[in-house]
């Protein structure tokens, strides 16, 4: 059973460099729900180191019949959260009808960061629209 809690975010503006997003929060037990459902009014600005280019690794395998064959796995350094926050990379505002904080940043716009990082590994696109709902 849900929650009732979500988040969407679009992607507003890029260059080479920067990634800025807009993106709301709400929380469908509150009253004012739809409003903020269609209230993009929070900011998210990724810094392209955000959005890492996977490594390559090659790996020779050897089959069940014996022959050996090339294959090639990506792999994704773990994101230095901390580092990318002190450092500028990643800036928040918070959307007006966000509810719930941690350090003063919008619970839930974290957790679109979060997904968006899944969604960026797997995919290897960088999101123009994504939501979540819990």
């Amino acid at each position: 059973m849900s929650l009732g809690y979500g988040a969407s975010c679009k992607l507003v503006l890029s260059d080479e460099n920067w990634y800025i997003y807009e993106y709301t929060s709400y929380n469908i037990n509150l009253k004012n729900y739809k409003e903020a459902m269609e209230n993009y009014d929070g900011i998210i600005i990724l810094h392209k180191d955000f959005f890492q280019k996977p490594k390559i690794i090659r790996k020779k395998i050897k089959r069940p019949s014996g022959k050996k064959k090339w294959i090639e796995k990506k792999q994704y350094d773990e994101l230095d959260w901390d580092t990318l926050f002190k450092d500028g990379k990643i800036v928040i505002e918070n959307s007006s009808h966000c509810w719930d904080t941690s350090n003063g940043i919008d619970r839930y716009a974290l957790k679109l960061l979060f997904y968006l990082e899944i969604k960026y590994t797997e995919e290897e696109i960088i999101p123009t629209e994504f939501g979540i709902f819990s």
